[in-house]
C-alpha cells in the first residue's frame, strides 16, 4: 500500500505579515513536494532552511540579518499562508501571507 499526500500549491511570490516584523517578501519555487524559498530582508535574499510542504502543512527557517533564527510553521489554505512563529531570542506570534 502506498499513500500519496497531495502537496498544496505554493509556487510563486508571496506578502508576509508577522506581528511585530516588517512586511517581507517571500519566493517560493515547487516541484511536488519539493521546495526552494527565499526571504527578502531589507533588500537582501536569505534562503529559507529545513523547508517542508506535506499536504497543506508548511513550515520553514530563515536567520535574519542580525543572526537570530526564526521557525514559521503554518497551513496553506489557497492563495493565503498562515500560522505561527517562534524566534531563538523566545519572540513568538502568529503570520500570514498572500499570494501576489
Amino acid at each position: 500500500v502506498h499513500l500519496w499526500v497531495v502537496p498544496a500549491a505554493v509556487a510563486g511570490s508571496w506578502s508576509v505579515e508577522a506581528e511585530g516584523q516588517p512586511r517581507r517578501s517571500l519566493r517560493l519555487e515547487q516541484r511536488f513536494q519539493d521546495l526552494k524559498g527565499w526571504l527578502k530582508l531589507e533588500n537582501v535574499s536569505q534562503g529559507l532552511r529545513w523547508l517542508t510542504l506535506r499536504g497543506a502543512d508548511i513550515a520553514f527557517r530563515f536567520v535574519d540579518l542580525q543572526g537570530v533564527g526564526w521557525d514559521y510553521r503554518g497551513r496553506v489554505l489557497g492563495r493565503r499562508m498562515e500560522g505561527s512563529f517562534t524566534s531563538d531570542k523566545g519572540a513568538e506570534g502568529r503570520w500570514a501571507a498572500l499570494a501576489d
